[in-house]
């Protein structure tokens, strides 16, 4: 698998502008998520109907980040182990079997 450094959210153009959110991890460790989005609202202060924003979540907060979505996302191991497959992520599987 390819070291992922950069994730695109969603990106779309339409006559408005650019919509675009990307997500990346800092030197930091803390996780970046970035977006562009065409909007009226901005035109009247800054005369441009483009704006821009960050969010920042702290390294210390990645392993939460990352457990609360996997519950969102995951109601099997099934789903997991697919989806880990798909994207090419290493893993090691062990279990075991108690017999009475």
């Amino acid at each position: 698998m390819n070291k992922v450094e950069r994730v695109t959210l969603a990106e779309k153009r339409t006559e408005k502008g650019w919509h675009l959110i990307e997500a990346w991890l800092d030197d930091a460790g803390d996780l970046i998520l970035s977006g562009r989005e065409p909007s009226d609202m901005p035109k009247a202060a800054f005369g441009s109907t483009e704006y821009e924003y960050h969010r920042r979540i702290p390294a210390e907060y990645k392993d939460a980040l990352i457990l609360l979505l996997l519950r969102e996302r995951f109601k099997s191991d099934a789903m997991f182990q697919q989806w880990l497959e798909r994207h090419g992520i290493p893993y090691e599987y062990t279990s075991s079997m108690t017999v009475k």
